[in-house]
């Protein structure tokens, strides 16, 4: 009996992952085929590229950085909204163990008229506490 929901759990908890997953696969999909998608690629510096594509009339951007270097585990990437008003933090990543970029999928685009990407604490910050590594202009 313990076994069988052990089993149990561990098929939702997967099932949910997956449709989590599929879910994501799916508005990342609406972004890139958006009539309106633009595509921006940018070095980062001091290694690796970065390639935004943003959709106006979704209000979201698919970002996805190649070669970045590891950092320690004090300090994290961190995805900003640039414009008008102050940055908007979208989110942190740190590069995947296998290398292999993975897109992030970012919302609220609003008035944003640049995309940028800096090292922080490991937490993340409200506000940048490093100059950009990575910046693109949106159309």
């Amino acid at each position: 009996l313990v076994v069988a929901v052990v089993v149990g759990a561990a098929a939702v908890r997967a099932q949910r992952t997956k449709d989590h997953a599929d879910a994501e696969n799916r508005e990342i999909a609406a972004v890139l085929g958006a009539p309106d998608a633009r595509t921006v690629t940018a070095p980062v510096r001091p290694a690796g590229k970065g390639t935004v594509v943003v959709s106006r009339s979704l209000g979201r951007a698919v970002i996805v950085m190649s070669g970045l270097p590891r950092l320690s585990s004090a300090r994290t990437y961190e995805l900003w909204f640039m414009g008008p008003r102050p940055p908007r933090p979208v989110g942190t990543m740190r590069p995947p163990a296998d290398g292999s970029p993975r897109p992030v999928l970012a919302a609220g685009l609003g008035d944003a008229r640049q995309i940028g990407l800096t090292v922080e604490p490991a937490a993340g910050s409200a506000r940048p506490t490093t100059s950009p590594i990575f910046t693109v202009t949106l159309s």
